[in-house]
């Protein structure tokens, strides 16, 4: 063990002595510099505009505002002999959620239904039975909403999107160094004759990364949280808010704490795009092809997701497009409907399995010369 360690310690020195590395590092800090001075220097309402709209996300929208609106009953106008307004709470187009849900699932029974208005039923009803968890554990729990969600958890999340987007980037970049970039300098070669295990120094590569991963992670996380405290007042994190991953389960949870379970869940990113990288490092040997090709899979894949859920066919919701970030099941909705976080998670951990053990292979039948 003492071994290993020695290896991820060696790795871990390699990339900080990376130009790209520390390239990166103050770019990191540059961009969180220049976030805090675009809100000191903003006005209002241009402030307001930003946090808004993208400062938020699903779970950080209070009741009122996401849940209540749609299952609220509109005011029903009935005139009196005198043509004066009244108006009660019987509309009778109102549906209860519950029903709503069960009307839905109705549909899905249709044998003439295509695939993607099936796709299309199978959202509303992702997006229903969220609600109605939240909805019964408001009123399980006498839940009431009296503050608004503070500026200062706005400036967390849209911060922590901008950092973490960056530190994605980033390991994706010091990934393909300390493999294919070793091979296309030769030091590899020295590294490879040396008396460990080749699925050892792969290995305290791949931990290596991901350390630097979390690294970055966390720095944008003290910085998102410090620089917003300072900006809009550390009182604004008091926030509790009420989260959930989907039918059945909704939970309240502090704004600090739920932002620490987004990030947490969205690290999942980190180690699927790791591994790819990892594995066209070892295939090709190339840099530049292992960091495009994750970069496409990376920025495009999101595109594909959108476009490729449309369809409804079920078996592409196992392709790794859709299981390579965790988070939208607690901040919005699932990447592909009907799908559970567990799902995700285990198809996620069988790419993983799959591409590491295809890095292994190509690593350790690697000639030395």
């Amino acid at each position: 063990m003492s071994r290993f360690l020695y290896l991820v310690a060696g790795e871990t020195k390699k990339i900080w002595k990376q130009k790209a590395a520390v390239v990166l590092l103050i770019i990191f800090l540059a961009l969180n510099a220049i976030l805090a001075a675009l809100f000191i220097f903003s006005d209002v309402d241009m402030k307001n505009a930003i946090l808004e709209t993208f400062g938020s996300d699903f779970s950080l929208q209070t009741h009122a505002q996401k849940y209540s609106e749609e299952n609220e009953p509109e005011l029903y106008y009935v005139y009196d002999e005198y043509g004066n307004p009244q108006y009660n709470y019987l509309d009778m187009h109102y549906t209860p959620i519950e029903e709503r849900i069960n009307n839905y699932k109705q549909q899905l029974n249709d044998p003439e239904i295509s695939n993607i208005e099936k796709n299309v039923i199978m959202m509303q009803i992702d997006s229903l039975e969220k609600s109605a968890a939240i909805d019964n554990y408001i009123s399980e729990n006498n839940v009431s909403f009296k503050d608004d969600v503070s500026s200062s958890a706005y400036y967390l999340q849209f911060s922590m999107s901008v950092m973490c987007t960056i530190a994605i980037i980033g390991t994706l970049i010091i990934g393909a160094g300390i493999v294919a970039g070793e091979s296309s300098d030769g030091t590899m070669k020295l590294l490879l004759t040396r008396p460990f295990k080749r699925w050892k120094i792969l290995t305290s590569k791949f931990v290596a990364a991901l350390l630097y991963g979390l690294f970055m992670y966390a720095l944008g996380f003290v910085f998102s949280l410090v620089i917003g405290g300072l900006l809009f007042g550390f009182d604004g994190f008091s926030l509790n808010i009420i989260a959930s991953f989907g039918k059945g389960s909704a939970f309240g949870i502090g704004i600090i704490p739920y932002t620490l379970l987004k990030f947490a869940l969205s690290f999942t990113q980190i180690i699927i795009l790791l591994s790819i990288v990892f594995f066209f490092s070892c295939l090709f040997r190339s840099r530049a092809l292992a960091v495009g090709i994750s970069m496409l899979i990376y920025f495009v894949g999101s595109g594909i997701v959108k476009l490729v859920a449309i369809l409804g066919i079920d078996i592409l919701k196992y392709v790794i497009f859709f299981n390579m970030d965790l988070s939208p099941f607690l901040t919005s909705l699932p990447p592909y409907p009907g799908m559970t976080i567990l799902q995700s998670g285990i198809t996620a951990a069988v790419h993983f399995i799959i591409l590491m053990a295809a890095s292994y292979a190509l690593f350790i039948k690697r000639d030395v010369h």
